[in-house]
């Protein structure tokens, strides 16, 4: 190794293979050099991304309760005699407690009498002590649909609650909700961190109803660090499990009505979110997000990255009602249809700032910005250079890298924003002179 260092846990031998488990989580970069036996050498700069396991850390005077699916719902959630399914644990939480989920795919029966639901939320923590669901190595511990048999697979409706580092696919309608009835009594200050969630309403069909890996349905809630990707339904003759879709009299369920996070005032109020350092790509039937159909007050969407549009509509966001005290800036956006932002509403905004966005292939706006809206430091038709341009095709099974590479222009042109002080590797910003754009910050 030539230079910088490998994640505490790790070595590199000396035929070239990196070994042992990693006791923190991060991203490190170092310099491999190779010398061949006619003394010719050759030096490349790497990077590696670990996660190591989380540790049961309760709050005030909450306890640790576990998951399995080996354990038994008869158990008493313990580290040594785990519960089976992450509802019984979700019927037992109190203020503080938290839940590691092990390794394994969660697909039990739905939750009897709320609809074809795998996790209902009825139980939450309070201001200073959340409750808390972690998956206890990242991405491994999986919330399944079954291939669209059941609809939603994790529903909010109490306060407090913190979900972290899981992979959610397979639901016919949402992966996460926090849609309580219309009620405001519940599903509020949720923080939803860390997650893969793909592959949400993939098949075919003529309804009109939309699907969404997020829906968000009240107030203060915080998405951060995810992979939100693949959602949406069949278009005419594209081919889901072995079936091919037809075309309708109505087009629109596969044009515009599927989302990555759909934020939805129409209930009661959607205000306080924030959307910060997540990765959207290949949401192709519909918007990484649409606000509809209800004002909005003090929607925060911050250093994100955007790619693969809706092929039929414009832009990665969709702004279908009022926004007021608001902001949009530092996100990249990677060839949307025309340009980032569709102004499908065009009056009622108020201290709207779109500021510092970089769209390649585009403009920030497709079309004139309503009144409201303040345009500022906005970087058109700029390739960001990240490292992996993505695939735009619909499942295609790669997943791109999205980091800066050295001289992208999108390197410290980001607004300093208290609200996002790490990037989504958990990289320190900034690391030159200002921010980033995107979600990743370069470490040079």
């Amino acid at each position: 190794m030539a230079s910088g260092a490998l994640p505490a846990g790790l070595t590199l031998s000396s035929s070239g293979v990196i070994s042992g488990v990693p006791s923190a989580a991060g991203a490190s970069t170092f310099s491999a050099k190779v010398t061949d036996m006619n003394l010719q050498t050759a030096q490349q700069s790497l990077s590696i991304t670990t996660s190591a396991s989380s540790v049961c850390a309760p709050t005030g005077s909450g306890v640790c309760y576990y998951v399995s699916p080996t354990g038994s719902d008869s158990n008493a959630g313990t580290s040594a005699a785990p519960f089976q399914t992450i509802q019984r644990a979700a019927n037992v939480v109190n203020p503080g407690d938290m839940v590691i989920v092990r390794d394994g795919t969660y697909n039990n029966a739905a939750v009897s009498g709320v609809g074809s639901k795998l996790i209902v939320m009825s139980r939450g923590g309070t201001a200073a002590n959340h409750v808390v669901f972690t998956a206890e190595h990242k991405w491994r511990a999986k919330i399944d649909g079954l291939n669209n048999t059941s609809a939603t697979g994790w529903e909010f409706s109490a306060n407090y609650i913190d979900v972290r580092n899981f992979e959610c696919e397979g639901f016919s309608d949402t992966c996460m909700e926090n849609y309580n009835g219309g009620s405001s009594s519940g599903g509020q200050f949720i923080s939803i961190t860390g997650n893969n969630i793909h592959d949400v309403g993939r098949y075919c069909t003529t309804t009109t109803t939309g699907r969404d890996g997020i829906f968000i349905s009240n107030d203060n809630v915080t998405i951060e660090g995810n992979q939100i990707h693949d959602i949406g339904r069949g278009a005419p003759g594209e081919v889901l499990s072995g079936v091919t879709c037809v075309d309708s009299v109505n087009t629109l369920h596969y044009q515009n009505n599927d989302h990555g996070i759909y934020v939805d005032a129409g209930f009661t109020s959607a205000n306080n979110l924030t959307v910060k350092n997540n990765v959207f790509y290949r949401n192709e039937r519909g918007w990484s997000i649409q606000v509809y159909p209800a004002a909005v007050s003090n929607l925060r969407v911050l250093n994100n990255t955007f790619l693969c549009a809706n092929p039929y509509r414009n832009g990665h966001i969709t702004l279908s009602a009022p926004i007021t005290n608001s902001a949009i800036e530092n996100n990249i956006s990677w060839e949307p249809t025309t340009g980032f932002l569709d102004y499908s509403n065009t009056t009622g905004y108020s201290n709207l700032s779109v500021a510092n966005n970089l769209t390649y292939q585009g403009t920030v706006g497709a079309g004139t910005a309503p009144g409201g809206i303040t345009l500022a430091g906005n970087l058109d038709n700029i390739d960001p250079r990240i490292v992996t341009a993505p695939s735009c095709t619909v499942d295609a099974a790669s997943i791109p890298d999205a980091h800066l590479q050295i001289g992208s222009l999108a390197i410290d042109m980001g607004l300093t924003l208290l609200d996002v002080p790490m990037d989504y590797d958990g990289t320190a910003r900034p690391q030159g002179i200002k921010f980033d754009l995107g979600a990743f910050e370069l470490i040079p």
